[in-house]
């Protein structure tokens, strides 16, 4: 499906649709599920490294 941005006014119908699918079935897209939380778990542990790295650099 594709979307520009005026159908946010033009027709608000069939956005909140598309929008609300993966909502109210979410085993429907479970693809986009395991990318979105594989990528969210990625972030995290690089953010935990970088925090990581910097706390344990001695301090001028």
């Amino acid at each position: 499906m594709r979307l520009n941005s005026w159908d946010v006014v033009a027709r608000p119908g069939p956005l909140l649709d598309a929008l609300a699918a993966p909502l109210v079935d979410p085993l429907g897209s479970a693809r986009a599920w395991a990318v979105t939380l594989l990528f969210g778990a990625f972030l995290f542990v690089v953010h935990a490294g970088l925090r990581a790295g910097r706390e344990a650099r001695p301090a001028r």
